[in-house]
């Protein structure tokens, strides 16, 4: 299903399966900034900045936009108005 995004769960659950999915760029930030977090690169509750992703990943800030909300839909970031995303707490249920 090319061109639509996908939550990260049904994109670690393709890869685990071996089903060949071409990922989107959002999919890729999405997934890279998943594993930041995961790894101890943000803290609970820390803002993760648009402009820093975009230069880490040398994309405009559009594709790094969609990766933020596809981790808001997996309630692994919570974007707030005016305030930009920030790390929620995950579950050890959430991680796995």
């Amino acid at each position: 299903m090319q061109g639509t995004s996908h939550d990260l769960h049904s994109i670690f659950s393709m890869r685990a399966e071996g089903e060949i999915h071409p990922l989107t760029l959002p999919e890729q930030i999405a997934e890279a900034v998943f594993r930041a977090i995961i790894e101890g690169e943000y803290e609970l509750g820390e803002r993760i900045r648009e402009e820093e992703l975009s230069r880490r990943f040398q994309v405009s800030r559009g594709p790094v936009r969609e990766a933020l909300r596809i981790l808001e839909k997996d309630s692994v970031v919570v974007i707030l108005p005016h305030r930009g995303a920030h790390v929620t707490e995950l579950s050890a249920k959430e991680v796995q």
